[in-house]
């Protein structure tokens, strides 16, 4: 039978041809789009090709152009840092899913070996470090485009120790100022520490906290700026880890009050690296991140509240939880200006006036810091207050200065029925309002306003 085909490639017409022999053209396009590295597509016009006439030549270049571009392994990835060690074989394509990849991979030296795939990789889990493996990618494997892996490979596998490595437990930046041993460190195969210690000062605390480095890793070029612009070095050593067995984790606090002293007010960043560590082109002061902990050592427990009476704060001790009287607290705004300072009571509770709540912009309030004798602590105003509308105690939204209590005599009324409505006034404090007249307005079940009323008081609000 005669065929006419309209070729398209790219979004561009090649043609009206007239062939005898449906495929062939087919094949044309695969050929074109081989030519661009479109691999994919030219293989699917190839199979398109072969379904409609299975022509030996283009079986051949279908052939020879999957053996080579289609679904094959492309690498693979021993993740020998981890503290469970795994490889991981990458696919041109992503493997089938909902599929058991255990069957089309063998292991020889693992007696635990689990096999998993997402997206285009298909790892093997329960290796140790140390180890020596043989594994067997097997033909057959399916992938999501409908291939299957051509021939099986083989491959000779070490896990070697992982590299020594340090990082902090944590993003935590206040640490209790009694009670703890140190800033834990996490060490793997790192029988010592490379430690820095930075201090910002009070004055440069709220651009700190304002930057994007807070709480970030640093690197070597970071902290050399912070201590040259913003800070000071208090502190620069060798700290000696706990022991523990090869690739295996050490935790080992680092003493800070017997290190660096009287801690002065501000914030502190400690960074650390492996003793020996290969050193980057830039030296100490490269770009590769460090380990870093924010922190600020102290026993101040700060809580702040902030409405239309202005902003109060609570402090108390975080070993003790009592109540901390006379501690200076201070109300600082967005463009780093004292706005107040005020003193907590015997509740430990420091009130500063509503205007300073409602000022905007750069006198908006930031930042709350207290002091009481060298113990220092703040609290930053910007983050998100704590929700508890979830465990049930949101209660109804503030009424204001003052609230109207609106109620009729009865719930149920029928048409032509005159219905005696009563509002009782009261403040913040639920105590009546009188000589204040009220303006009552009734509206339809369609929102429509229906009748606006003037009463006055009668009485006690």
């Amino acid at each position: 039978a005669l065929v006419i085909l309209v070729l398209v490639v790219s979004g561009h017409r090649v043609g009206r041809t007239r062939v005898a022999e449906p495929g062939l053209d087919v094949g044309r396009v695969a050929e074109i789009q081989g030519g661009r590295g479109e691999w994919r597509p030219a293989l699917e016009a190839y199979a398109a090709s072969l379904a409609l006439n299975d022509v030996a030549a283009v079986r051949e270049a279908y052939e020879t152009m999957r053996a080579e571009h289609g679904f094959r392994i492309l690498d693979y990835k021993v993740d020998a840092d981890a503290a469970a060690p795994r490889v991981c074989f990458t696919f041109s394509e992503p493997v089938a899913a909902r599929t058991d990849f255990a069957p089309f991979v063998a292991v020889s030296g693992a007696t635990n070996a689990a096999v998993t795939a997402e997206g285009a990789q298909v790892c093997v889990d329960g290796l140790k470090h140390g180890g020596s493996y043989a594994f067997v990618v097997r033909q057959g494997l399916p992938s999501s485009v409908g291939e299957v892996l051509l021939k099986s490979a083989d491959y000779e596998v070490y896990v070697r120790d992982r590299a020594p490595q340090v990082r902090f437990t944590g993003r935590n930046y206040v640490l209790p100022r009694t009670g703890q041993a140190g800033v834990p460190l996490v060490s793997v195969n790192a029988p010592k520490l490379d430690v820095e210690v930075l201090r910002i000062g009070d004055r440069g605390l709220l651009p700190s906290l304002r930057s994007e480095e807070f709480l970030g890793q640093l690197n070597g070029a970071t902290a050399r700026t912070i201590a040259a612009e913003k800070g000071v070095q208090v502190w620069k050593g060798t700290l000696d880890t706990a022991k523990a067995e090869v690739n295996q984790e050490a935790v080992t606090a680092f003493p800070v009050l017997q290190a660096v002293g009287k801690l002065e007010p501000g914030l502190y960043v400690m960074l650390a690296q492996p003793s020996g560590a290969v050193a980057s082109s830039e030296g100490e002061d490269g770009y590769e991140a460090k380990a870093t902990q924010w922190f600020v050592v102290s026993d101040l427990g700060l809580t702040a509240f902030k409405g239309r009476d202005g902003v109060h704060v609570f402090a108390r001790s975080l070993a003790a939880a009592t109540v901390v009287p006379n501690a200076e607290i201070r109300l600082v705004a967005r463009n780093n200006e004292v706005l107040a300072t005020r003193r907590t009571d015997e509740s430990g509770h420091a009130a500063f006036d509503p205007g300073l709540a409602r000022g905007e912009g750069g006198a908006a309030p930031s930042l709350v810091v207290a002091q009481v004798g060298d113990d220092y602590g703040f609290l930053d105003l910007n983050l998100a207050a704590f929700d508890l509308t979830d465990r049930g105690v949101k209660g109804r939204a503030d009424a204001g200065a003052i609230e109207a209590y609106v109620f009729p005599e009865r719930g149920v009324y029928r048409s032509g029925e005159t219905v005696q409505i009563t509002a009782i006034l009261r403040d913040g404090q639920g105590k009546a309002v009188p000589s204040l007249p009220l303006t009552l307005v009734v509206k339809r079940p369609d929102g429509v306003e229906y009748r606006r009323v003037s009463v006055a008081d009668q009485g006690l609000g």
